[in-house]
């Protein structure tokens, strides 16, 4: 028989604080995981972390009225109950801020058996990074194995520490917008356990 549970996670004060860096945080989070079984891990302690989350963008000028423009993120997504990372990114060329928390964009990577999937979108104006993620837990030996699946959301808001170079020749012009690396951890707000 198929159970549904849904765990309703009311973690909106650490949802609503500042994102940590993996530097405090992973280390103790990967602890967790390896001392409970990953269904465990996954209903107690799951945690991600946007590592080296980075947006690029650049504009050309041409002529003042014929613009080419596109922006580029990415990162590597951990989850602290699994044990790999997933690479996600995306490339935009909707102007002028270039992502609008509005589309979703797929990771890629994970497991062999390609049962962990990831989406995220992402807000410049804001900051505000959205993520969902499904995943599989085998728990148990070899002779008795249980699968749990799980799907889980989460949000965070990104500051972003950014540089920009402008150069012009005549009526061409230039404009590269380079952000910082940084890692930030996301809290789940919502579970899903499927047995």
């Amino acid at each position: 028989m198929t159970r549904h549970l849904l765990l309703s996670l009311l973690l909106s004060a650490l949802a609503a604080s500042a994102p940590t860096q993996v530097a405090d945080s992973l280390p103790s989070l990967i602890e967790t995981r390896d001392a409970a079984s990953c269904s465990q891990a996954s209903r107690m302690s799951l945690a991600w972390v946007a590592e080296d989350f980075h947006f690029h963008s650049s504009t050309t000028f041409s002529t003042p009225a014929d613009q080419i423009s596109s922006g580029s993120l990415a990162f590597n997504l951990i989850n602290t109950v699994l044990p790999f990372a997933m690479s996600c990114s995306a490339y935009s060329n909707q102007q002028d801020l270039f992502f609008y928390g509005n589309q979703w964009f797929s990771c890629m990577g994970g497991d062999p058996g390609n049962t962990t999937t990831a989406i995220f979108q992402f807000d410049r104006a804001s900051g505000r990074l959205d993520l969902k993620q499904k995943w599989m837990c085998s728990d148990g030996d070899s002779s008795s194995t249980t699968a749990f699946f799980f799907g889980a959301s989460g949000t965070t808001n990104v500051t972003l520490t950014c540089t920009t170079e402008e150069s012009k020749n005549g009526i061409y012009s230039t404009e590269v917008v380079d952000c910082a690396l940084q890692n930030v951890t996301i809290q789940p707000s919502e579970i899903e356990a499927y047995a």
